[in-house]
This record gives structure tokens, sequence and C-alpha cells, in this order.
């Protein structure tokens, strides 16, 4: 029992470690590529490229914090795929509901999700593959869209931030209970 209060100690610790982790990693790695295309193609282009050619994984990532949102009880005001600032290609407005708990639960959900919803899709559409070549295109290009964007913007790490003091604790007693070993799931990769 013991070891199973460690291990599920050290997993709710890694779970919110690893989803910033993942957050910043992806976004470094987008900006690396976009740094390289940029080379070859000039800035400009570059940019449209990596925001506009990768558009699929614009919808993917605001409609995650919408069903961050929604799943959690928060109330969804708007979901925008052209935003008027420049430097956005999407956003969702949204209104935390509840006590102080909840609305810090609502708003970690919303701003991980994501990350999760992306890194969930890219791995089950890695094991897809089909009989012909345009799908499995198809198919590659969606991950990449979507790796483009399971990235973590300063806002939402900030919003995930607020729920640490929710997120710890619920995430303790779901891999308490379940026995999920988080580890043990990394090791596998």
């Amino acid at each position: 029992m013991e070891n199973s209060l460690s291990i599920a100690l050290i997993d709710s610790l890694l779970f919110p470690t690893a989803i910033i982790a993942v957050g910043i990693v992806t976004y470094i790695a987008s900006v690396i590529a976009v740094s390289a295309l940029s080379i070859f193609t000039g800035p400009k282009i570059a940019s449209l490229v990596a925001n506009y050619a990768t558009f699929p994984g614009v919808i993917i990532h605001e409609l995650s914090h919408a069903l961050g949102a929604v799943l959690t009880g928060a109330e969804v005001e708007n979901i925008n795929f052209n935003p008027q600032e420049e430097d956005k290609l999407g956003q969702v407005s949204f209104y935390t509901r509840g006590n102080i708990l909840l609305r810090s639960l609502q708003a970690s959900i919303v701003s991980m999700a994501p990350t999760v919803v992306g890194i969930t899709l890219i791995f089950f559409m890695s094991k897809l593959y089909f009989n012909n070549d345009v799908l499995n295109f198809l198919n590659r290009y969606l991950m990449v869209s979507i790796f483009f964007h399971l990235n973590m913007s300063f806002e939402d790490i900030k919003l995930f931030l607020k729920g640490m003091i929710v997120i710890i604790p619920l995430t303790f007693i779901i891999f308490y209970f379940t026995k999920i070993n988080l580890l043990d799931i990394l090791r596998q990769f």
C-alpha cells in the first residue's frame, strides 16, 4: 500500500509537469521549424505556411479548449477562428462557474485540453494505415497540423497553474484508485 501511495504521489506531480513540458517543447519545436522554413522562403511565407497550411490544427486546438470547458461545466461564450489580434489564429472565450475549486479545475482543464487532446489524437492517428496513399498523406498532414498547434500559450500555462491546487489532489486520487502508473506508461515510449 505504501508503494501505491508513493507511485500515486509521484504520478500526480509528474502529470502536470509533463503537460506543461509537452506544451512548451511543442511550442519550441514549431518555432524552430518556422525559423528553418523562413531561411528558404522568408519569414512571411514561413509564417503563412505554419499558421494557415496547418489550420486544421488550429481548429482542433480551439475545439479542445471548448470541449474542456463544456466537460467541466464552464460556459463557452465564443469560439473564434479569425480573431482580430494579429498574433492569434483562434480563441475561445469562456466563463468558469461554481466555487473556487471548481473554477480552478475548469481553468486548468480548459488550458491543457489542446495538449492532451492533441497528443491523444496523434497517438491514435499514428496507428492508422490505409491502403490508399492519399488517405495516408492526409492522415500524416493532419498529425503535423495538430502537432503544430498542441502547444500551450503563456496564458494557457498561467491558467493551468492556477488550478494546481485542485489538479494535483485530483490526479493523486485517480492514480491511486485506478492503480495507473504514469511512469510505467511513459517508459513504454
